[in-house]
C-alpha cells in the first residue's frame, strides 16, 4: 500500500508540473505579440504626435490582452518588452504590468493591468485617476484598480500583518515638466478584490498614512528603494534648494543624507537620518 501511495503521490506530484515550461509553439505565440507591442512601443517613445502616442498606448493594451488570454500566459516572462515595467512579488501570486504616456503638456498618464497566476486569464486593469483626485489626499486614500493613483512599478516587496497579506509597491512618476515623484503604494486583497492603500506607514505624525511620496525637482535623481541588505526601505532625505522654499517640492533635492522605513509590528515606521554621507565642496546632490 505504501508503495502505491508512494507512486500515486510522486505522479500528481508530476502532473502539477506538467505546465511549469511552456511548449515551443506556446513560446513561439507569446513571442509574435511581444514584438508587436514593441513595434507599438516605438511609436509611444518616439512620435511627435500626441494623438500617434495615445493609439500606440490603446494598442499595446489590446494587444497585451489578447496575449494573455492564452492558457498559461503567466509562464511567458515578456522579458524584451521594451515600453512595459513588469514586476512580480516573490510569492510569485500575480503580475503587474505598467507603462506610461507622456502628454504634450508635459505631464504622463499611467497605464497597467495585474495578472492573477492562474491558467486562465484573471485580469484587473489599472486606471490611472490621479488627475480627478485631490492630490493632497493621495497619502491617505484607499482605493481600487478603477481609481489608480498611476505610477511605473520598478520593484515590489511584500510583507505580512497578522493574516493581511500587503504588497509594497515601489514606483515612479514623471509627475510634469518642474518636479517628478515617487511612490510606496500598497497592493492587497479583500475578498478576491484588488485594495491599494493601507494605513501601514508611521512618519510620526497623528494618523497613520496609506502610501509614502517624494516630490523633487526635475532633472534631479532621488532614490527610493527597499534594500535587502538593511532590510528596510531607504530614501534620499530632500530638501529645498534655496532658503524659504519649504513646501515648494519642485525646488526640492538630495541633500547627501538618507532616510527610511522599518517593518515593525505591522507597519512601516519612519527612521530619519538613517544614513548621512557628506558631499563634497562644489559636489551636487545626487540620488540612485
Amino acid at each position: 500500500m505504501k508503495v502505491i501511495l508512494s507512486a500515486v503521490l510522486l505522479l500528481s506530484i508530476g502532473l502539477s508540473n506538467v505546465k511549469a515550461q511552456l511548449t515551443p509553439q506556446e513560446l513561439s505565440y507569446f513571442k509574435a505579440y511581444e514584438d508587436t507591442i514593441n513595434t507599438y512601443s516605438d511609436s509611444l517613445f518616439n512620435s511627435e504626435s500626441e494623438k500617434t502616442r495615445k493609439l500606440a498606448s490603446y494598442d499595446i493594451i489590446r494587444t497585451l490582452k489578447t496575449a494573455l488570454k492564452k492558457d498559461n500566459s503567466y509562464l511567458y516572462a515578456f522579458s524584451n518588452l521594451k515600453a512595459i515595467s513588469i514586476v512580480e512579488p516573490e510569492d510569485k501570486a500575480f503580475k503587474i504590468f505598467t507603462w506610461q504616456l507622456i502628454l504634450n503638456n508635459n505631464t504622463y498618464k499611467y497605464f497597467g493591468a495585474i495578472q492573477m497566476n492562474s491558467p486562465k486569464l484573471k485580469l484587473f486593469p489599472l486606471l490611472d485617476q490621479s488627475d480627478m483626485l485631490d492630490q493632497t489626499e493621495f497619502p491617505v486614500i484607499i482605493s481600487n484598480n478603477e481609481v489608480w493613483i498611476g505610477a511605473l512599478y520598478y520593484d515590489i516587496k511584500k510583507v505580512k500583518k497578522g493574516k493581511n497579506v500587503y504588497y509594497t509597491l515601489f514606483g515612479y512618476d514623471g509627475n510634469n515638466v518642474l518636479s517628478t515623484k515617487k511612490i510606496v503604494d500598497v497592493l492587497w486583497f479583500k475578498d478576491g478584490e484588488v485594495r491599494l492603500g493601507a494605513p501601514i506607514f508611521d512618519t510620526g505624525e497623528e494618523e497613520l498614512d496609506c502610501r509614502f511620496i517624494i516630490e523633487y525637482r526635475k532633472g534631479v535623481s532621488a532614490s527610493l528603494k527597499y534594500s535587502e541588505e538593511e532590510q528596510k526601505i531607504i530614501v534620499d532625505h530632500l530638501i529645498p534648494e534655496n532658503e524659504g522654499g519649504e513646501g515648494q517640492y519642485y525646488t526640492y533635492v538630495p541633500d547627501g543624507s538618507y532616510d527610511g522605513f522599518e517593518w515593525k509590528k505591522g507597519v512601516w515606521v519612519f527612521i530619519s537620518k538613517l544614513f548621512n554621507f557628506e558631499l563634497q565642496d562644489g559636489e551636487f546632490p545626487m540620488g540612485n
